[in-house]
């Protein structure tokens, strides 16, 4: 199974990548980098592991889920799943902290407060939407 990561050097390029592989890390597709561990991840060991669980452990090295979600998505038990993680050497994901969260925030409340960039009426709206339908359909 693959999944995609988009590169955009001066270019938009597609790229087709492993799921839950050394590549998709190489291209910083997940949260750690493979300097930052103290023992490299056993991609050897991944490769071996059912889809569903592979597709589980992707969600979780990207940030997506945490790993109870990903135990689920994997089909298999909290316990289990953890196993599997931690014999292919996946580090764990802290959870965010209240700083992540406040900067976050801050971060937000400084876009929301800038005025939009475009501005239409409700009526402008649906009229667009309904050319855009009509484009479609054609």
């Amino acid at each position: 199974m693959f999944g995609l990561a988009f590169i955009m050097p001066e270019k938009l390029r597609l790229r087709v990548v492993p799921l839950a592989s050394r590549e998709a890390m190489e291209l910083g597709l997940y949260w750690f980098r493979d300097e930052d561990l103290l023992e490299p991840v056993d991609w050897d060991y991944v490769k071996t592991l059912p889809v569903r669980v592979r597709v589980a452990l992707e969600a979780y090295m990207r940030g997506e889920v945490s790993i109870g979600k990903a135990a689920e998505i994997s089909g298999l038990g909290l316990r289990r799943f953890e196993e599997i993680r931690a014999r292919a050497r996946i580090p764990i994901r802290a959870p965010r902290l209240p700083e992540d969260f406040k900067r976050e925030l801050a971060s937000l409340e400084e876009v929301l407060s800038e005025p939009p960039s475009v501005e239409i009426t409700l009526e402008e709206f649906h009229s667009f939407r309904r050319e855009l339908s009509k484009r479609t359909e054609t």
